[in-house]
C-alpha cells in the first residue's frame, strides 16, 4: 500500500471505530485496503455542502502519525504548500495564522493580516499558541519545527519530497485532504496534475530537447539537478544539458563558462533574490553576457524566467503546482 492509499486509509478506520455500528465494523477491513477511494464511506455531507468527517480521525504523515479529535477550524500553517493545500481544497477560510518569508506568492493574496507568527526560520510560538489552533500544518524549511508545534496543536508534516516530485505533491495534499474528509477529491486533484505533466512530458520527449535550471542569487549562479527541488522540470521531458552532483538546497555553485559550455536548448531561471525580496541584480541582469547571450537558450529565444515566488517559496500545491507545470510545459517551442 503507498502513502497516499494510506493517507486516507487511516482516516477511514478510525472514522468507522468511532461509529461503531455492526454494518460499518463488518466492512472496516474492505474501506481499508481501498484507500481514498472509500474515504467519502466515511463522511458525510454537512449542512454547507462540505464534507463532515467521523472524528477522531488519524492522518498518516511524513513525521508519523496524528490525531486530530474534531474538524479543523482554526489552522495555523508553516509552508506555503499547506496554504495552497488549504485554499484547493476549499478551507482557506479557516487559517488564522500563516509565516511570512520574502515576497508573499499568488497563493497567499488576502492573507497578509494572518502573517504574524514569525519567519520560516525564526517561528513565534507564543504568537501562534495564543491563536489557539487546533491543527498545524508544517513542511519543507519548518519540518524540524515538529515537536514544539505538536505541543501546541495537533500537527501534520506535508514536506514535498524532490524524489518523485508530482507524487509526493499529491500525497501531501491528501494528508491535508484526510483531516476533513476529502483525500479522495485531494487524490483526484493530484491525479489531474500528473495526467497534465505526462501530457507535456509526451510531447516534449519527442523533440528530446536538453535544458539546464539555475538560480541566481546576489550575481552568482547555482545549477540543479533531476533530483532536486526543480527536478520537477525533467519530469516534462526535458533533458539534462549537464550531469550534475546531487546538491544542497541551493544547489551547485558554477560559472557562466559552465553555462556556455553545456549550452542547452533551454535555460530554466529562478531569481532567489526577487523571491526573497532582496534588492540587487535581477536575474536578467546577471544573465545579460556575453557567454550566456551566446548559448543556444539565449539565440532562439528560450531563456525561460520562472514565477520564482512559486518555485521558490511554495514549492509544491494544487493551484500553484498547476502554473509550474504549465509554465515549464509551455515554454517548450517544439
Amino acid at each position: 500500500m503507498t502513502i497516499r492509499t494510506r493517507v486516507t486509509a487511516v482516516a477511514v478506520v478510525a472514522a468507522f471505530a468511532l461509529a461503531g455500528c455492526s454494518s460499518a465494523g463488518d466492512d472496516a477491513d474492505q474501506n481499508a485496503t481501498t484507500g481514498s477511494s472509500s474515504a467519502s464511506s466515511a463522511a458525510a455531507k454537512a449542512d454547507d455542502g462540505k464534507v463532515a468527517a467521523q472524528y477522531p480521525v488519524t492522518v498518516k504523515h511524513r513525521q508519523g502519525e496524528t490525531e486530530i479529535e474534531s474538524e479543523p477550524q482554526r489552522i495555523v500553517v508553516m509552508n506555503y504548500s499547506g496554504v495552497d493545500y488549504l485554499v484547493s481544497l476549499g478551507y482557506g477560510d479557516r487559517i488564522v495564522g500563516v509565516t511570512s518569508a520574502g515576497a508573499p506568492p499568488e497563493i497567499l493574496k488576502g492573507f497578509e493580516d494572518k502573517q504574524t507568527i514569525g519567519s520560516f526560520r525564526e517561528p513565534d510560538y507564543e504568537a501562534i499558541a495564543s491563536l489557539e489552533p487546533d491543527l498545524i500544518v508544517i513542511g519543507g524549511r519548518t519540518a524540524g519545527t515538529y515537536e514544539q508545534m505538536s505541543e501546541i496543536a495537533p500537527t501534520i508534516d506535508v514536506t514535498v519530497e524532490y524524489d518523485d516530485y508530482l507524487e509526493s505533491n499529491a500525497e501531501s495534499a491528501e494528508m491535508v485532504g484526510a483531516a476533513f474528509g476529502v483525500g479522495d477529491k485531494a487524490e483526484e486533484k493530484g491525479e489531474e496534475l500528473e495526467k497534465k505533466a505526462d501530457d507535456y512530458k509526451e510531447k516534449i520527449s519527442a523533440g528530446a530537447p536538453t535544458a539546464l535550471v539555475i538560480m541566481t542569487n546576489g550575481g552568482e549562479l547555482s545549477t540543479y539537478s533531476e533530483e532536486s527541488r526543480f527536478g520537477m522540470i525533467f519530469d516534462l521531458g526535458y533533458t539534462p544539458a549537464a550531469k550534475l552532483d546531487e546538491a544542497g538546497p541551493h544547489g551547485d555553485p558554477v560559472s557562466f563558462e559552465f553555462v556556455a559550455d553545456a549550452d542547452p536548448d533551454y535555460l530554466f531561471v529562478v531569481d532567489r533574490d526577487s523571491a526573497i525580496g532582496r534588492d540587487g541584480n535581477t536575474a536578467e541582469a546577471t544573465l545579460d553576457n556575453e557567454l550566456i547571450n551566446n548559448t543556444k537558450a539565449a539565440r532562439n529565444g528560450n531563456i525561460v524566467y520562472l514565477n520564482s515566488n512559486d518555485w521558490y517559496l511554495v514549492v509544491g500545491g494544487l493551484t500553484t503546482m498547476s502554473k509550474m507545470i504549465d509554465a515549464a510545459g509551455s515554454a517548450y517551442k517544439g
